[in-house]
């Protein structure tokens, strides 16, 4: 006997499963997610995959206007960055920091 329920149980979950020839793969997931006849672990997995398919993820985008060519804007970009170098360099009070390459190590010492 239990072994016609189970029959039974196969044969009605395949009737409602029926999609048109031309369904697509999320169709397929939504009609497991939302049959009933399944099992709860089958349907939570089926919801669980269409979901990024159904609802888009949230995402920040940048946009701006283009003045120009690429390059241009590269070139404008890159002399900014170099009078911002050039700033950095000096002190608060206007005078120039003294750049210096630090000492070698002497080559008798080797490091363990």
């Amino acid at each position: 006997m239990a072994a016609l329920e189970e029959v039974l149980d196969r044969i009605e979950t395949a009737q409602a499963l029926q999609l048109e020839a031309n369904a697509t793969s999320l169709d397929l997931l939504q009609a497991v997610y939302r049959n009933p006849a399944l099992s709860l672990h089958v349907r939570m997995r089926a919801a669980a995959i269409a979901l990024p398919h159904e609802h888009p993820k949230l995402s920040a985008q940048a946009q701006w206007h283009v003045d120009g060519s690429f390059a241009e804007r590269l070139d404008k970009l890159l002399e900014k960055a170099t009078v911002r170098s050039d700033r950095a360099r000096l002190n608060g009070d206007g005078s120039k920091v003294i750049e210096h390459e630090p000492q070698s190590k002497p080559s008798g010492v080797r490091r363990i």
